[in-house]
């Protein structure tokens, strides 16, 4: 079975436990942390093989609107049919 990987940015460590306890049972599925969105891109950068995003719209460093508009522009991730 395919591994699925998520990438939850969130800048609040009880979220992303939440997160990580809703996929915990699933053996398939692999939770990625990023605290702000300028974490999220260096990620990205590094893997950009993610099946998810799950993007928090309130954060510091860099929020979720600004995050996704640098994400739309950069040619090098792959690009969303829903963004």
């Amino acid at each position: 079975m395919q591994r699925i990987r998520i990438l939850a940015v969130d800048d609040q460590e009880f979220n992303l436990d939440l997160i990580e306890l809703a996929f915990m049972e699933h053996e398939h599925v692999q939770v990625i942390r990023a605290v702000n969105g300028q974490e999220a891109l260096n990620v990205l950068e590094s893997d950009p093989h993610f099946h998810v995003i799950l993007l928090d719209l309130a954060m510091p460093v860099l929020n979720g609107f600004e995050t996704l508009e640098r994400l739309k522009a950069h040619r090098s991730f792959p690009r969303c049919s829903k963004c």
